[in-house]
């Protein structure tokens, strides 16, 4: 898959984590699977590999339902990886779900 376009909040959430885990590898990957790709448009996952555990930043979801300046993203932290990546868009899917 391509590098996504990222957009200046996408940028500053990857800057962020490059920052945070200084030294570490920072994976940012586009993700197209299931509603996410409806509801946050040019969603992204940051993966940072720690020694026993894997980083997911979701990164796009403040891009979708910021109010003013406040947004918000998702961290997961999961044993191994490739434990169901799309864990961290189904949790960004979670805020944008039609209220009944």
């Amino acid at each position: 898959m391509q590098s996504p376009t990222l957009t200046a909040a996408q940028r500053a959430v990857v800057e962020h984590v490059t920052t945070f885990f200084d030294g570490r590898s920072v994976e940012v990957t586009g993700f197209d699977e299931g509603p996410i790709r409806e509801r946050v448009p040019g969603f992204t996952e940051i993966c940072v590999p720690l020694d026993e555990l894997f980083v997911y930043v979701s990164c796009g979801v403040w891009d979708a339902v910021h109010i003013e300046e406040h947004g918000l993203e998702f961290c997961l932290i999961a044993p191994e990886r490739g434990v169901r990546v799309g864990s961290p868009a189904r949790l960004a899917a979670l805020p944008l779900r039609p209220r009944l």
